[in-house]
């Protein structure tokens, strides 16, 4: 077992593809995407300034408004101060808006520049006027009034709240890490191509020798998988420590996930290696390119593939391997049930048998026709 451990980590071109590379490109997708989502999707309090005057409506006003200026999720970072420092604010650009209130009703005031946060503004502004008559009418009083506008709101806050976890960008580093899981698959290959005495001094020296070849292809597979699995681990450690990408509270999940994953790669490799009767390149081309398509159908190039997948052909979506465990970390990040992490879980083990079951059907009848 050491000495096939040693044999993996010397091999600088395969230990690239799954650890220099995958943090290469993590530190990469950081620098594009990491604060676009904050910065253009994600709403955060709108700073604005209220100048009122001690009017009915304009104490009903100010109620509101701080109703929806309390709490971590907040609608409006208000300040309550006069006119000139209200401009003066507004001049500066420490503000989006000034909404004065007083005996005349309710006017605000933007800079030249307009944006999404005063649309908000003057859209709370509207509201507001439409439903003070409701207070003016006696059905209601001003307590009961603001509850009702907590209410109106509280959804967007509640969806503001848990949005982080549906950060389209995190999807590529989901990709990432299940790219290094399918990769183990060129790690399994090499271990089916070193015990073939087709293609290797090794394989031809265990032919002939009274040491089982099953045995030797069991060890090489276990160090395979230990060394593809630290690789994942140390890159995971990278994209959560490092770059502060969130894969969510679960991560004993998604340790579990990625060791699935990385069975299930290392189960393709054998898989390959085994059916297969063409020449070593051949074999290595195509467990190669075959990956880097899975990859690529499960949005590692292309966030948005996978809906389009989905729209035109769901069914690839469902036996992608990739896509599989991407779908897993996913569904820890959005859902509060573990169902469809396990539904995800249950056909990657089944998928990864499948490799294991095609590959001893095939390893056993050459190995018959040999004996003829």
């Amino acid at each position: 077992m050491k000495y096939e451990l040693l044999k993996i980590l010397r091999k600088k071109q395969d230990l690239f593809w799954i650890l220099a590379f995958p943090i290469i490109l993590s530190t990469l997708f950081k620098i594009a995407f990491g604060n676009l989502y904050e910065n253009t999707e994600v709403f955060t309090k709108i700073p604005i300034a209220v100048v009122a005057d001690e009017s009915m409506d304009s104490v009903i006003f100010q109620n509101v408004v701080e109703s929806l200026s309390q709490g971590d999720n907040a609608m409006f970072d208000t300040t309550f101060t006069d006119n000139e420092s209200a401009e003066k604010m507004l001049f500066e650009n420490d503000i989006d808006a000034i909404i004065y209130s007083d005996i005349d009703g309710i006017k605000m005031s933007v800079t030249e520049k307009n944006g999404v946060n005063q649309s908000i503004v003057k859209s709370f502004t509207d509201s507001f006027i439409a439903g003070k008559s409701v207070i003016e009418s006696g059905k209601t009083d001003i307590s009961e009034f603001v509850k009702n506008m907590n209410s109106e709101i509280s959804y967007n806050k509640e969806v503001t709240a848990n949005r982080k976890e549906n950060d389209p960008y995190v999807t590529y580093f989901y990709n990432i890490i299940a790219m290094i899981c399918i990769f183990a698959s060129t790690l399994g290959l090499a271990v089916i191509n070193e015990s073939t005495a087709a293609f290797s001094d090794k394989g031809a020296r265990i032919s002939v020798s009274p040491v089982k070849r099953s045995s030797v292809i069991l060890k090489g597979l276990i160090s395979a998988l230990i060394v593809n699995y630290a690789c994942m681990l140390v890159v995971l450690m990278y994209i959560l420590f490092v770059l502060k990408v969130s894969f969510g509270d679960d991560i004993h999940m998604v340790l579990f996930a990625s060791f699935i994953g990385t069975v299930m790669g290392t189960g393709f490799g054998v898989f390959i290696g085994s059916v297969l009767k063409v020449s070593r390149g051949i074999k290595e081309a195509l467990c190669t390119g075959i990956s880097l398509i899975m990859c690529f159908m499960s949005g590692l190039m292309l966030a948005n593939i996978p809906m389009i997948i989905y729209e035109k052909c769901p069914v690839l979506n469902k036996l992608n391997p990739v896509a599989m465990l991407c779908d897993c970390f996913y569904s820890l990040t959005v859902f509060e049930s573990y169902e469809r992490f396990f539904e995800n879980i249950i056909k990657m083990s089944v998928t990864t048998l499948i490799f294991v079951l095609l590959s001893l059907i095939f390893s056993a009848r050459r190995n018959k026709r040999a004996d003829f």
